[in-house]
């Protein structure tokens, strides 16, 4: 073989090496991306679950605090100090605000269907109801206890079975969100962002009418009906 050949051969070889080498340099660097940015939004999914819990828990202690400087008698009006009133209502207007900064959060990074927008829908006004009991001087009126006999604690229970159902759900948004998926587009997240805060509740095949914000804990019901048939 002529010295020429030889270095032909040898040329030959190192371009293929090279080649290969690159492609493998290629696609180990893109997987390696792909494992980070994946990475880098299962720690963000984590803190917006973080952020959930918190909410969940500054929303109980204010309820806590406001049922037991208020009693649980409707016609206990008046008994409790403007100071602490006022306090008591500025914690619940907190908990509200972190929750809408959740819920951009969330429309922003997620793709949302109707079922995870009707979640995140009545959890917004079900926080909003201590705010409103402690602007109106009345208590918040859940029960962890069912009466059936009783209409009042009756219906009571059911909103606070349904608050617990969505807190679960919004949580499960977060926490078992594929890391892998794609973004939402622009148009999505505009669309569900519009929902989740309007007053009627998002769009529901399964329902024959859309349901208006006092009536947060029957969509909950009505969605966990669903989900257990």
């Amino acid at each position: 073989m002529e010295l020429g050949d030889v270095l032909g051969n040898i040329l030959a070889g190192s371009a293929v090496a090279i080649v290969v080498a690159a492609i493998a340099w290629f696609v180990t660097d893109r997987f390696t991306r792909q494992q980070e940015a994946a990475k880098a939004r299962h720690q963000r999914l984590l803190a917006a679950a973080e952020e959930l819990y918190s909410v969940y828990g500054q929303f109980f202690a204010t309820w806590k605090a406001w049922e037991f400087a208020r009693g649980r008698r409707r016609d206990n009006k008046g008994t409790v100090a403007t100071e602490i009133r006022q306090a008591l209502l500025t914690q619940a207007a907190q908990v509200e605000g972190r929750y809408e900064s959740l819920i951009v959060r969330v429309a922003l990074e997620h793709r949302l269907g109707v079922a995870d927008r009707t979640a995140l829908w009545s959890l917004r006004f079900a926080l909003k109801e201590l705010r409103s009991a402690i602007r109106d001087d009345v208590p918040l009126g859940w029960w962890r206890t069912d009466d059936p006999a009783s209409p009042q604690e009756h219906a009571g229970a059911l909103m606070y079975s349904a608050f617990k159902d969505l807190t679960a759900t919004v949580a499960s948004i977060l926490v078992d969100a594929d890391t892998n998926s794609p973004p939402p587009t622009v148009a999505d997240r505009s669309a569900a962002l519009a929902a989740i805060t309007a007053t009627l509740s998002p769009e529901d095949p399964s329902r024959g009418s859309r349901l208006k914000r006092h009536q947060w804990h029957q969509v909950s019901t009505a969605h966990s009906e669903t989900a257990s048939s």
